[in-house]
C-alpha cells in the first residue's frame, strides 16, 4: 500500500566538526526506512537516502514531503522515475510547521537524545548509535 514519506535532514557534530543527518520516514507505519550521514548537503546524498528508503519499502510512495531544499527535486525525480506531472503532484515542499511536522519531531528527540555528549568522538561512532536506536525507534514506533 503507497504511502506518504517524510523526507529531512539535520544537522549533527562528529569530531567537532558539523554533518547532515539526512532522515526518510513513513507516515504510515511510522517507521524510520532509511538514513544517512554526510558532509554536505548535495543531490547525491539526498539520491542516497532516497535509493535506500526505497530498497526497504519495496514501493513506490505516493507523496514525498520535504523542506525547500533544492537536491531533493533532482533526487526525487531521477529515484521515484515519476514523470513531470507526477513529480509536480506527488512531492511536496513544506516547512516543520506545516505537513512536514511528522519528521520535525523525530529531528527534535535526536537532538535531545544527543544533547548529553554534544558530539560524537566519530563517524564509526556515530552510525552505530544511530543503526541501534532507529532500529529501537523502529520497534516502538511500529504500528
Amino acid at each position: 500500500m503507497p504511502t506518504t514519506w517524510h523526507v529531512d535532514e539535520t544537522y549533527i557534530k562528529i569530531s567537532g566538526k558539523g554533518v547532515w543527518l539526512w532522515i526518510v520516514r513513513c507516515r504510515k507505519t511510522k517507521q524510520v526506512l532509511a538514513w544517512h550521514i554526510s558532509k554536505k548537503r548535495f543531490y547525491e546524498d539526498a539520491k542516497k537516502v532516497l535509493s535506500k528508503a526505497l530498497h526497504v519499502a519495496t514501493l513506490v510512495p505516493k507523496c514525498i514531503i520535504t523542506d525547500g531544499l533544492y537536491a531533493y527535486r533532482k533526487a526525487i525525480y531521477k529515484v521515484m522515475k515519476w514523470n513531470y506531472r507526477e513529480h509536480k503532484k506527488r512531492h511536496v515542499v513544506d516547512s516543520g510547521v506545516g505537513q512536514n511536522w511528522f519528521i520535525e519531531r523525530l529531528n527534535r528527540e535526536i537532538k535531545r537524545r544527543i544533547k548529553w555528549f554534544s558530539t560524537f568522538q566519530s563517524l564509526e561512532g556515530a552510525k552505530a548509535f544511530f543503526s541501534l536506536w532507529f532500529r529501537h525507534w523502529n520497534r516502538t514506533h511500529s504500528t
